[in-house]
């Protein structure tokens, strides 16, 4: 046998093993399984893996498709139902509690159809965002393509050892590494480092949820975000992102917001300067200009034990632009209010993320 057919033996015999290990590997059970491990660290949410399967090239795992889900009461992707603001009928007693003929409301009580709101009042489909999809669930969803990790294989025996890794959602990717510090491989590790980069990641139908009133939000990201903490309380690391919003939509249903004109806005670009360190948020910057309005925002967020927890201390400036000004004709004050300043009007925003308080400021 000549070494000619011997390199091809061995080249069809590697083609065999991989193809075999591809299509023999148990992916659903080994996603599922790690799926689980993850949520029983996880405070405030879930994540769901499709598939966990072998990659080549390079060697690695790639986890096809990932769903992360956020089960709190503050972040949502679903839109009020369409009969959302219909006044609610009069409460019927249930079935095992009906009462006698004899003790049925009479048909007096019952909301006359005069008080029912009429087809004209009901929001138009143009007052909502363009992007909005009606979903069946409570709960803010992120879907995720795939996610590909390949170790650095030669920095298995090191004590800091290295995971290259690459999101994609749609045409936006994450990518970058992960630096984990262990001992030996056969050791947890015990700190974690992240080194992510951000490449027009596109979110949908994001709903802010605060008590009176709702936020939805869509948006593609850019940016990087550089975090590090001890595995066992992951929650507690410190980092800094330097993120840049395009393209982003916020609109609202809040009555007040609605005769101001600021229930549906616009900004061509949010860019964001944060910084983590245990347990506070500092907003170095946040700058948003859009065809309404321009805002400058800073400050801290002491992070609580869940989201709607979290206190705010935030100091920022509010300038509409001219043709916006004019829109509030009809609230002679803050149309005052706004047309008196050339740098913006002063605000602070205190309270919780769940009950937050927007207070204008004197000039």
């Amino acid at each position: 046998m000549n070494a000619k057919k011997v390199i091809l033996y061995v080249i069809y015999t590697i083609a065999a093993s991989v193809f075999f290990l591809v299509m023999l590997f148990p992916g659903e059970k080994v996603a599922e399984s790690l799926a689980t491990r993850i949520n029983n660290s996880l405070k405030h949410g879930k994540i769901t893996i499709g598939k966990l399967n072998p990659s080549f090239p390079p060697v690695g795992v790639k986890l096809s498709p990932v769903q992360i889900n956020f089960n709190n009461s503050m972040i949502k992707n679903e839109l009020p139902a369409e009969n959302e603001n219909k006044p609610k009928p009069w409460n019927k007693p249930e079935t095992g509690n009906k009462p006698e003929a004899g003790n049925k409301p009479e048909a007096g009580n019952k909301p006359e159809a005069g008080n029912k709101p009429e087809a004209g009042n009901k929001p138009e489909a143009g007052n909502k965002p363009e992007t909005w999809n009606k979903t069946e669930t409570a709960e803010g969803t992120i879907d995720i393509d795939f996610i590909s990790i390949y170790p650095r294989f030669l920095t298995l025996h090191r004590v800091d050892k290295y995971l290259d890794f690459k999101a994609r959602k749609g045409n936006g990717a994450a990518t970058g590494r992960i630096k984990l510090k262990s001992p030996s491989i056969r050791e947890l590790p015990s700190d974690i480092y992240i080194d992510m980069n951000l490449a027009k990641v596109e979110l949908e139908n994001i709903r802010y949820s605060a008590e009176g009133f709702d936020f939805y939000c869509s948006f593609i990201m850019d940016g990087d975000i550089d975090y590090s903490a001890p595995v066992k309380t992951i929650d507690r690391g410190s980092g800094e992102a330097s993120v840049k919003l395009s393209s982003c939509k916020i609109s609202s249903d809040d009555p007040l917001l609605k005769q101001m004109g600021f229930s549906r806005l616009k900004f061509d670009s949010i860019d964001i300067e944060l910084k983590k360190e245990e347990l506070a948020l500092t907003v170095d910057r946040l700058d948003a200009s859009g065809p309404n309005m321009k805002i400058n925002l800073k400050g801290k967020i002491s992070l609580g034990s869940a989201p709607e927890n979290c206190y705010l201390a935030l100091t920022g400036e509010l300038k509409p632009n001219a043709s916006h000004v004019s829109s509030l004709a009809g609230i002679a004050a803050v149309s005052m209010l706004f047309s008196g300043s050339s740098k913006g009007i002063p605000f602070k925003v205190t309270g919780t993320l769940k009950k937050p308080v927007i207070k204008m400021l004197d000039i």
